[in-house]
This record gives structure tokens, sequence and C-alpha cells, in this order.
């Protein structure tokens, strides 16, 4: 090649001359390498990326200040490069963290982008820490928190009206819809039926123990009685024991997480109801348990035979008058019980005087 090209030179009257920059290489402004080839009549004839085809010609007096000028740029160029190159990988990273963490957010690509940018929102907390929504709900799941409704005072309607927060084990820590957002909240709730059905899980799939059950024995002992905890204990020494203690770790775990009281205020028959008592005509659905741990003040629908009403129970009071609590009993909403009780109402009141019935009074909550 290099013997072409002198040829081709010396063709057309360009005699080559021995310099000490013959063979001299750098890069110009645009990353090509150009080398000197030969040196003629004080000028420089180089190679372009090894071709002839568009190298430069340069002056004797220009060839060090051309080196200078084009080393710079190409090492500007090469830092910018490096620049861009660490954005893009940086961006690529962060893209990746993202899919991670918004992994299990579901629906279709449209309402999904939509949580997921309502759920990258940015917050700052007390501690200083910025927090995504995400972020934040997920610590404060995992914290204890649960979804309940609390009413607020609406301008515009003239009344309270209840509305959902993610509130804190305290019972009084809460965080609102205008701080977290309505996607939030959803979240928090499809997290806490996350916690729950895997709670479940673990407990049908590797089974309650004795040690278990002491665990969770003490709230237990606020909610069941004396005599239908010790059938529940020869329950367990018996064939079915795994049953038996499976179940008091559910009724627990759904006693630990059901709203406290005023949880569910303002939600009329949507309020679900988490126990059931009963005893002979007598039912008692327990829609909200007491915030102190002496279970004064629950709160739910009692019905006697006369019809439900809804007002403060004591479940200390059912449970000293021998109530049971169903431990059949499935979450129902307050309207759904309503509905089922009114095929039984003639029933119950052909029965007034059963000497079964148990009379627990209830206070109304004044709203």
């Amino acid at each position: 090649m290099v013997k072409r090209i002198k040829e081709i030179r010396d063709a057309i009257g360009v005699k080559t001359e021995v310099n000490p920059n013959i063979g001299r290489t750098w890069h110009d402004r645009y990353g090509d390498e150009i080398k000197i080839e030969s040196y003629a009549d004080g000028k420089y004839y180089t190679l372009l990326n090894g071709k002839i085809g568009g190298a430069p010609i340069i002056p004797e007096d220009q060839l060090e200040k051309t080196i200078e000028v084009d080393t710079s740029w190409y090492q500007n160029k090469l830092k910018t490069d490096a620049e861009a190159l660490a954005a893009e990988q940086e961006a690529a990273r962060l893209a990746a963290e993202k899919e991670a963490e918004y992994a299990d957010i579901t629906g279709d690509p449209m309402h999904k982008g939509r949580k997921i940018a309502a759920l990258s929102r940015q917050v700052r907390m007390s501690d200083g820490r910025i927090l995504t929504i995400k972020k934040l709900v997920d610590e404060r799941v995992s914290a204890g928190d649960t979804v309940e409704s609390k009413s607020f005072y609406n301008e515009k309607a003239g009344k309270s009206m209840p509305e959902r927060v993610l509130m804190e084990p305290d019972g009084l820590t809460f965080r609102d819809q205008k701080s977290i957002g309505k996607i939030g909240l959803d979240y928090a709730e499809e997290l806490i039926a996350k916690r729950e059905a895997s709670k479940q899980e673990e407990t049908s799939t590797e089974g309650a123990t004795i040690e278990d059950i002491n665990k969770v024995m003490p709230l237990l002992k606020q909610f069941i009685g004396k005599s239908q905890l010790s059938a529940i204990g020869m329950g367990i020494r018996g064939e079915e024991g795994q049953f038996f203690k499976d179940k008091l770790i559910e009724i627990a775990n759904v006693i630990q997480t059901m709203p406290k009281t005023y949880g569910q205020d303002g939600m009329g028959d949507k309020a679900i109801a988490y126990l059931h008592y009963f005893k002979g005509d007598g039912d008692w659905h327990i829609t909200e348990k007491d915030m102190e741990d002496e279970q004064l003040q629950a709160f739910g629908l009692a019905n006697i035979g006369y019809g439900g009403e809804l007002g403060y129970i004591s479940i200390q009071e059912l449970i000293d008058a021998g109530v049971e609590l169903d431990l059949y009993w499935n979450p129902q909403a307050i309207g759904q019980i309503k509905g089922n009780d009114k095929d039984d109402q003639l029933k119950n009141l052909a029965d007034q005087e059963s000497p079964d019935r148990v009379v627990v009074t209830t206070t109304e909550r004044k709203e």
C-alpha cells in the first residue's frame, strides 16, 4: 500500500524526502487515525485510516498545532463518549431496577403504567428520607399497618364521610388518600391481602404447633370462653388435633388484623363482620374489636331474636354468659347478614321465650 502511494505521488511530481516525523500517528476530532506517510516541499502527506482518500495535507509549520488541536478534540470526544456510555448504562440499570421493583404490579399495559407512575411519586419522610409511594407502602405494611375507614368532614357535602386510610398499629397515626393517593391505598390493600394469604398458606402447609398456640393464647382468651377453649383443647388431643391447632391460629390472625374501634365507622351495611358469636337464638357479629386489650367496647350487629341492631358489644360479657365463637365463620358484610337474618325472623318471633336465650345489652354509637 505504501509503495503504491509513493508511486502515485512520484507520478504526479511529488518527491518524497526523509523526515523524522514520517510515521507519526494521532487521532483527529472524529476519532479517525491520521498517519504521516511522506514529506515533500514543506508539506506532510498523510493517510486517513490507512487510505490516501480524504487524508489531509498539512503544511510543515502547522503540524504541531494541528496535532495539538486534533488530540484535544479527540480527548474530549473520548470523555463525552465515556460519559454517554455511563449514562446509558445507568439508565439501563435504573430501568432494570424499576422493572424488578414493580414486577408485582398487575394490569393491562395502560393501567399498569398509570399505577407505576403513581407509585413512583416521591415523598419526604419526617426523618428526612425520600421514598417513593411504593417503598413507603411496602415499609408500612411490613410494619403491620392496615387499611381502615375513617370519617372526615366534607365541606361540600356538609357532613362527615368515610374515607380509607393506611392506619399504623397504634390506631392513631395514619396516611390518607391525599398523602399516598387512591392507587397507593389500593396497593396497600393488595399487599395486606397477599400477606394474609401467605400466612394462611404457611399455616396450612407447615401446620401450627403447640408452641404457636401458646404464643397467641393470651389473645384468644379475650375472645373465647373457658369452656369452649377447654373443648377445643380436648379436640387438639384427639385425631383432629392438627385441624383445631390450625383453626386457632387462623382465628388469632383474624383477630390481630381486624379493624379496631371506629375502623369501619360510616360504612353501614358495607362494614365487614369478622367474628360471629352465637347461643340459642342469639347472634352477635363483630365488625370492630375494642382498641384496648379488654374487649368491653367492641362494635357490631346484635340479634337476640327481635331483629339486628348495631351497637357496642362487650365480648367479655358474651363469653361470661357462655356464648360461643363460631369457628367456621367466614367474614361477611353486615348487609349480607341482615339479608340472611330476614329469612329467620318469623321463626325467632315464635320462639321468643326460649330458655337458652342470652341477653347482652348493646349501646348505639353516636355518629
